[in-house]
């Protein structure tokens, strides 16, 4: 695939790494999931532009551990960004100003 885009020309064109299945946009989990390795897929029509996709190795194994990492990822930044907020809202609560006038 990329031997045909250095002939062809283009500069887009580029090696993705390994990517979670999940990640991936609708379209592209369609026409990604049942095409045979090593093989370029038909046509992907998006919003950006048209794509054509290669899958050079798939790891199910490998693609359970990227999950799992992923999951754990986003955990523990939803806890840190929930321990920021928390301290956020704990420092405007001691800065505010309440000012109340009776006439």
């Amino acid at each position: 695939m990329s031997e045909a885009s250095k002939i062809i020309g283009n500069k887009k064109g580029r090696y993705l790494g390994k990517v979670l299945l999940k990640n991936l946009p609708k379209k592209f989990i369609q026409n990604i999931k049942n095409i045979e390795i090593n093989k370029p897929t038909l046509p992907i029509l998006a919003e950006d532009g048209i794509y054509i996709v290669m899958v050079c190795e798939r790891n199910p194994k490998l693609n359970q551990e990227f999950a799992l990492k992923d999951i754990i990822r986003n955990n523990i930044k939803a806890r840190s960004t929930n321990i920021l907020k928390e301290r956020y809202l704990l420092d405007l609560n001691r800065k505010a100003l309440i000012d109340i006038r009776m006439q």
